[in-house]
């Protein structure tokens, strides 16, 4: 028989708290709070969270402008987070308890978001990450890494002597994919709006940076290829900007859309014109990418997480962290994430 503290301490232990938010806007939507403690049901798992990061698709999924939809009120949030299993549910193989496991792109984010002390998670959205890696660092993989390699790497095919323009460079996905280009050897030309980035994004790799408050984007985009153009464009803007990437790019070049900053409105909602002439003349691919095309084929997430795992271990990759937040300033690191458009960055 168990006594009334005993019973209290079970009930105190019996809860968790969580990231949710009940409507769409700012960071000041979003609320610690503390919700009862479940069990993963069959083929789930329940991961106690040691680490988790934040990318743009987080900002834009909370103010629902996200091409997926949040679940309001109630809804979850949250893509990137590393832990340890605590609770695995019937018919899990791939996991045990005490593994060490980030998880991986494509669950059902507002109901499964991985923000906050413990996360419940379909067990083949999760994976065992290397030793070498500490929390926060498997932490801030997944999104960043896999939207660069899916796109420049395994569609792209990027490879050694490519000029790659990065618009968007200091972004996370931004910096992945200039160390993913220095890997290949090809030639990353960061394009960024503010001098003040300049130096920082040299510092990590940029081969040359564009700033487009000073500069015009294509015609030096042009000069530092010797005329020839960026035979790959990783582009997170679109609206306003797909002309002058069309002037940027080689003949038969490929221009990945991966995000919509330049819109006003909710992503893909603003229209984005593409320039007819430079995509005939030149052969121009334009392909909209999400990392979503990954996480429905299981080879090709295995070998972009190989891949990329091996990069981390030869130090060709290394994760940069700007800042850290205690759980308890989860909208203040909104905020900041959503500052950096105006701040230099810090990639120490």
């Amino acid at each position: 028989m168990k006594n009334k503290r005993e019973e209290n301490e079970l009930t105190v232990a019996a809860t968790t708290k969580v990231i949710r938010f009940d409507e769409f806007g700012g960071a000041d939507v979003l609320k610690l709070e503390e919700i009862p403690l479940v069990e993963p049901g069959a083929g789930e798992v329940r991961i106690r969270v040691e680490a988790m990061s934040l990318n743009r698709a987080d900002a834009l999924f909370r103010e629902n402008t996200y091409f997926i939809q949040p679940t309001i009120p109630g809804s979850r949030i949250g893509m990137d987070a590393a832990g340890v299993i605590e609770v695995v549910g019937a018919n899990v193989m791939n996991v045990k308890v005490g593994d060490r496991v980030m998880t991986k792109i494509g669950f059902d984010v507002s109901k499964y978001g991985a923000h906050g002390e413990t996360a419940i998670l379909p067990s083949q959205f999760v994976i065992k990450y290397p030793e070498f890696l500490s929390p926060p660092e498997a932490a801030s993989i997944s999104a960043p890494y896999l939207t660069a390699w899916g796109a420049l790497k395994d569609f792209g095919q990027m490879r050694q002597g490519d000029f790659v323009l990065i618009t968007a460079a200091s972004s996370s996905v931004g910096v992945a994919a200039i160390q993913l280009a220095n890997a290949v050897g090809a030639i990353p030309i960061a394009v960024t709006r503010g001098a003040s980035k300049k130096r920082g994004l040299l510092e990590i790799g940029a081969a040359q940076v564009i700033v487009t408050d000073e500069e015009n984007l294509s015609e030096r985009a042009r000069e530092i290829t010797g005329g020839k153009g960026a035979r790959l464009i990783f582009d997170a803007i679109a609206n306003g900007m797909l002309e002058t990437l069309s002037d940027a790019a080689s003949a038969e070049g490929i221009i990945f859309i991966y995000g919509s900053l330049g819109a006003s409105g909710a992503l893909g909602q603003t229209p984005a014109t593409i320039p007819l002439l430079p995509a005939m003349g030149k052969q121009l691919r334009f392909w909209g990418y999400n990392n979503y095309a990954l996480a429905a084929s299981p080879e090709k997430l295995e070998r972009g997480l190989d891949y990329i795992f091996n990069k981390l271990r030869s130090g060709e990759l290394k994760v940069r962290i700007a800042k850290t937040f205690p759980l308890e300033q989860y909208a203040d690191a909104h905020r900041y994430l959503e500052s950096m458009k105006k701040q230099s960055v810090d990639f120490s």
